[in-house]
């Protein structure tokens, strides 16, 4: 069991996983804990996506769904994105929105600690 433990291990996951599983089911406090059951393998037609949408992403991590108007509750979708410079400070313009962004706030003196009152 320890050559397993120390055998060289991949970037995948998988060896990872199967490593810290073997050494697990070698524990002799095995028994004492129940064995937790496999996902059910994908379907035949299933592919891995290659990538995830920003928006599903956020959804997935915060349980925020940043497509969903907060007026009426419908769907919002992408009508363009606005890379030139030009364009951008002229819609913020428009808007009275200021061009440049803030300058990053100082940082705080960390109260909790002791002499700095």
């Amino acid at each position: 069991m320890l050559t397993t433990a120390l055998s060289p291990v991949t970037a995948c996951g998988a060896d990872r996983l199967l490593q810290i599983e073997t050494i697990v089911t070698a524990s002799p406090f095995r028994r004492a804990v129940p064995a937790t059951p496999r996902p059910p393998p994908p379907h035949a037609g299933y592919v891995r996506p290659k990538h995830y949408a920003w928006a599903a992403l956020l959804e997935r991590t915060f349980a925020v769904d940043v497509l969903a108007c907060p007026d009426c509750g419908g769907r919002l979708r992408f009508i363009a994105t606005i890379e030139d410079r030009a364009v951008i400070e002229k819609i913020l313009r428009h808007l009275g929105l200021p061009i440049v962004p803030p300058a990053p706030a100082p940082a705080r003196l960390p109260v909790w600690l002791p002499g700095f009152d």
